[in-house]
């Protein structure tokens, strides 16, 4: 892992780029986060490291027992298919709530063009979707909301792209694309059917 730059960050920083490598997968499951050494890696006090984790915890990707261990989750379970059956319910609603404009069609298009040239599976065609949309929602509870579910299910899909792959794949996450910019209703009808398949075939898999 590359040492970020010589700069104070603050909790919101140190979060984010914890969660980026969670869900990418540099931290498999089950790895040791030490508060010391993270704290030195990003040249901060323990406070805003712990403060970062504390939010992890809660959005279910680092688990922590007093005195024992902080380490990256390792469980897929009811949870897991709560978190996704929100996401699916707060996506729906952003989509009741705002048109797509013509600036974030386009960004979304060049977004998805790149997802295309590195993921044939749909996780990254996925991402591109469910960042775009949720990303301008003006709601602190959309925001909470987003933070305790979206990061969750990324990380499952990066883990298993093959949930996605099941569910439609790269050329289901380019339909949808198309619908969010031009059909609202049938990106619903499609969103729904996505999530629906991805609950199922988690709950199926690990959740017995």
């Amino acid at each position: 892992m590359t040492p970020l730059a010589n700069r104070r960050l603050l909790s919101q920083d140190v979060f984010d780029v914890l969660c980026d490598e969670l869900v990418d997968g540099t931290f498999p499951p089950g790895t040791q986060l030490d508060v010391d050494h993270l704290a030195d890696r990003f040249g901060v006090s323990r406070t805003p490291v712990r403060e970062a984790l504390g939010r992890l915890i809660r959005a279910g990707l680092v688990e922590s027992s007093p005195n024992r261990y902080t380490r990256v989750s390792e469980r897929i379970d009811d949870d897991t298919v709560r978190s996704l059956r929100i996401l699916h319910s707060t996506l729906d609603l952003r989509l009741q709530e705002d048109r797509i404009t013509p600036e974030l069609e386009l960004e979304l298009d060049y977004r998805l063009d790149l997802a295309d040239r590195t993921d044939d599976n749909g996780v990254a065609q996925f991402e591109a979707i469910i960042r775009l949309v949720m990303r301008d929602a003006r709601s602190p509870l959309m925001e909470q909301l987003t933070e305790l579910v979206l990061f969750r299910t990324l990380r499952l899909l990066h883990a298993h792209p093959e949930l996605v792959q099941r569910a439609g794949g790269a050329r289901e996450m380019r339909r949808l694309g198309s619908d969010i910019a031009g059909d609202v209703e049938a990106a619903r009808h499609r969103v729904n059917l996505f999530f629906s398949t991805l609950a199922t075939d988690v709950a199926g898999r690990w959740c017995r």
